[in-house]
C-alpha cells in the first residue's frame, strides 16, 4: 500500500524528542520536590515514628513514579 504521509525531517524529530524529554524531566523534578517539601513539613509538625514510616513509604512510591516517568 502507498502511504502518503510524510515523515518529519530528522532535525525536527530530534528537537521534538528533546522537548518531550525536557518535559518528562521537569515533571519528575516537580513530583519529587513537592513530595520532599510535604514530607519535611509532616516531619516538622509531628516527628513520630508512624509519620516517619509513612513519609518513607511515600518516598519509595515517588521513586517508582519518577523512574516510570523517566523510563520512556
Amino acid at each position: 500500500m502507498n502511504d502518503t504521509t510524510e515523515k518529519p525531517p530528522q532535525k525536527d524529530a530530534d528537537e521534538n524528542a528533546q522537548s518531550e524529554r525536557s518535559k518528562q524531566v521537569s515533571a519528575a523534578g516537580w513530583t519529587a520536590s513537592m513530595a520532599a517539601f510535604f514530607a519535611v513539613i509532616a516531619l516538622i509538625n509531628q516527628p513520630t515514628w508512624p509519620v516517619a514510616f509513612g513519609v518513607g513509604v511515600v518516598a519509595v512510591m515517588v521513586i517508582f513514579v519518577c523512574s516510570f516517568m523517566l523510563k520512556k
